[in-house]
Formats: C-alpha cells, structure tokens, sequence
C-alpha cells in the first residue's frame, strides 16, 4: 500500500459515522475477518451460565458427541444415529450438499457436512477422529460455541441453505448481523430493518473483498433473511421469528432469544 493509502486507511480506521453504524473501519474489519478476536468489539460475555448453553439444541449434541470419544479414539459415522434437536429443518438441506455427503440420509448429512467443516472432527476413511483443537478445548464450552459459530461462519459454503450461486449473501460480514441483533434484537423487528443495515455492510465487503454479485434486490433480500435467520439463526436458537400474511406479502420480524442476549457482549 502506498502512502496516500496508508494515511486513508488512518483516517478510516477512526471514522465512526451512520454507514458503519458507529463502528470504526478498524472494528469493522475485525468483525469481518476474525469475528472473536481481541480487537474485535464483539465477544462472549466474560460470564455464561451453564443452562445457557443448555438450551442450545446444537452444542448439547456435540457435547454428547465428543463424550464418545472418552472411551474410544475413532467412531464409524454410519453408527450414529442421533442428530441435533434444533428448530432448523436439516432434511431439506441435503440436496445441495457437496456429493460425498449426499450418501448419508438427509437428517444425518447436513449435521455430518457441519461438523467436519466447523473443525470438530476429522473424517478418516468414513469414521471420525477428534481434531487437535478439540482436544484442547473439550472441556471449554465457550471455546467449542466459538469453534461451531465460526465453522458455519468462515468454513462453510452458505449456497448449501437454498442451493443458490450467491455464497456471499449473509455470510459476508455475517458478524454484523450478530452485532445488529446484539443492539437492536430486543424488541421485534421487520426482517427488512437488518436487511437494509447489512446491506451497506455487505457492500463495503464485497467490494474490498473483489466479489463479484448480480443478484437482484429482492433475491438478495430473500436469500439474506432466510440464510441468517431461518437457518444461522436457527441452528443456534438465537433468535425468534413470526411470520405474518397481509396484502402486500409475508412479513417476518426477528427477536432474539435469551440465549442470545445472555451470550454476548458488544463494546466500542
């Protein structure tokens, strides 16, 4: 980079101002490329209590999960036969699966798919094997959350949701959207009121990131609002949502749940 830009980005990096929703450029790219970090001003609250994590359908089976693993080095993934309890239809996902996940049953696939993305195990000739991270961290519930959410975050190709080419719509800066529900999820709120504020986010992203993206705007918006919040939302039992019918269409507004709120923190 050159001078001039070197003297831009300083600037940026302490501008906070209506587009960036009062985020620093700074705070911005922390959230966008490594949403946990130190410098990030998104994180987990310092204090979690353990029926939090509880009622997280998800984490309670990867828990079970790795717990198998106590008296045994490798599990054969067709034994399995129980999946996540989540509020999130895994069977209609199966279709859009890469192909070697596509010979699993479509409750098991997308859960299998998921889980060797996320990092917590390592598929070996069709049986599973715990991952050095894991390891480390199997008794660290926010650690295994954080690897979970970052799995689906950053590893995991969301076209897989709805089949569709746009990979980048909703999980390009998905930590803003965190971050939105995070300060504004207490109360319900139309779907469009994030769509509208991610939006600007997104295309800060996609133009630093050099991402190409014709969709129109109402696929966008469809594919942001079920990507975020039918499905990330979902899986982790962060948010609520009710769907209304009138004359101009379906109208969905978005709460968070108190998992959610009791999860995470958000400082400037």
């Amino acid at each position: 980079m050159n001078t001039i830009g070197f003297a831009y980005l300083h600037i940026e990096n302490n501008r906070r101002d209506d587009i960036l929703d009062n985020m620093s450029t700074a705070d911005f790219h922390s959230v966008l490329y490594d949403l946990f970090s130190l410098r990030s001003p998104f994180r987990f609250k310092d204090h979690i209590s353990e029926e939090v994590f509880n009622e997280i359908g998800l984490f309670l089976w990867v828990e079970g999960l790795i717990s198998k693993f106590d008296s045994k080095e490798r599990l054969l993934i067709e034994d399995l036969e129980e999946w996540p309890d989540t509020l999130f239809d895994a069977r209609a996902i199966a279709p859009n699966l890469p192909k070697e996940y596509q010979k699993y049953e479509a409750r098991a696939a997308f859960w299998i798919f998921f889980i060797e993305k996320a990092g917590i195990v390592r598929n070996m000739d069709g049986h599973w094997v715990l991952t050095k991270l894991t390891i480390k961290n199997r008794n660290k519930r926010k650690a295994i959350l954080q690897m979970l959410i970052e799995g689906i975050g950053f590893r995991m190709n969301w076209s897989v949701f709805d089949g569709k080419a746009a990979k980048e719509t909703g999980q390009l800066a998905f930590g803003i959207s965190l971050i939105m529900l995070h300060k504004y999820g207490t109360e319900w709120r139309d779907a469009m009121f994030y769509t509208n504020k991610y939006f600007h986010f997104f295309e800060l992203a996609r133009v630093e990131s050099h991402i190409e993206n014709n969709q129109s705007e109402v696929d966008f918006i469809q594919v942001y609002i079920y990507r975020s919040f039918y499905c990330f939302g979902k899986i982790f039992n962060f948010v609520e949502i009710e769907d209304s019918l009138s004359k101009e269409g379906v109208s969905t507004k978005i709460r968070t749940t108190s998992v959610f709120q009791a999860l995470f923190d958000f400082r400037l």
